[in-house]
C-alpha cells in the first residue's frame, strides 16, 4: 500500500484520487511487519551489500514479507526482485 500511495503522492493525485483507491486496497490482507520480517529484512540486506547489490529498501521489505509468509510475489519489477534468495516471484506482465 505504500507504493501505491507514494505513487499517487508524488504525482500530486493523492487527494483526488485517495477515495478511488482506498476502496480498491479495502480488498486486501495488509500484513503486519513484525520483529521476524525485521530481522530477516536486516539479514538480506548485509547479504545484499555484500553481494554488491543495490535494492531500495521498500523493495526489500516487500520481498521479505512475501518470503516470509510464503507467498508468490506477483510483480513488474524484474530487476530487484529476482536478486532476493529463495523469494517465489513471477512477473505480472506474463
Amino acid at each position: 500500500m505504500l507504493e501505491v500511495y507514494f505513487s499517487l503522492e508524488k504525482r500530486g493525485k493523492l487527494r483526488k484520487m485517495l477515495k478511488k483507491a482506498e476502496s480498491k486496497l479495502m480488498g486486501f490482507d495488509i500484513i503486519p511487519y513484525d520483529y521476524k520480517i525485521a530481522r530477516k529484512t536486516a539479514e538480506i540486506i548485509a547479504y545484499l551489500k555484500r553481494e554488491d547489490k543495490i535494492i531500495g529498501l521498500a523493495d526489500v521489505i516487500i520481498a521479505i514479507i512475501a518470503l516470509v509468509n510464503e507467498l508468490k510475489l506477483i510483480t513488474k519489477n524484474l530487476k530487484h526482485f529476482p536478486q532476493i534468495p529463495k523469494l517465489k516471484n513471477r512477473n505480472l506482465l506474463t
